[in-house]
């Protein structure tokens, strides 16, 4: 993902957790969040919200929250006002994206195999930012 990060292509947020005590503490990666800005002349007010992941362990703190709302308030400074993104449909996932003023659009079957290669349903989300009262800053 560097060379696409570097190029702005993709922009990537990771969130950290501290390990044991002290300075000398080890972190480790605890969610990260994608954001792909539209490419094209015609998108470039739009972009696709990708692998909003939290660790096991750190879920049920709101941490996905958080980054979800990072993502959305650089997106505003960047000029974007509609995001996109597709999840699993019946994952806790949808509740988050619901509680955070996401419309569900429809859903795709069988868009998208899980680990051991069963496929699963997508469903398609969308925010429009203006709309939904995010501005930079907030």
């Amino acid at each position: 993902m560097a060379p696409e990060v570097g190029a702005g292509r993709l922009l990537l947020w990771v969130a950290y957790r501290k390990e044991g005590a002290g300075t000398d503490a080890g972190r480790r990666i605890a969610g990260t969040v994608q954001l792909r800005p539209a490419s094209t002349d015609n998108g470039r007010h739009r972009a696709e919200v990708a692998k909003l992941m939290v660790h096991r362990a750190d879920r049920g703190h709101g941490l996905a929250g958080r980054l979800l709302a990072a993502l959305e308030e650089e997106a505003v400074g960047r000029g974007i006002r509609t995001l996109v993104l597709d999840t699993e449909t019946d994952s806790p996932a949808e509740r988050l994206y619901a509680a955070a003023g996401w419309t569900r659009v429809g859903t795709v079957p069988d868009f998208a195999t899980d680990p051991a290669g069963v496929p699963h349903a997508t469903s398609i989300y969308f925010k429009a930012l203006a709309a939904a009262g995010v501005t930079s800053g907030s």
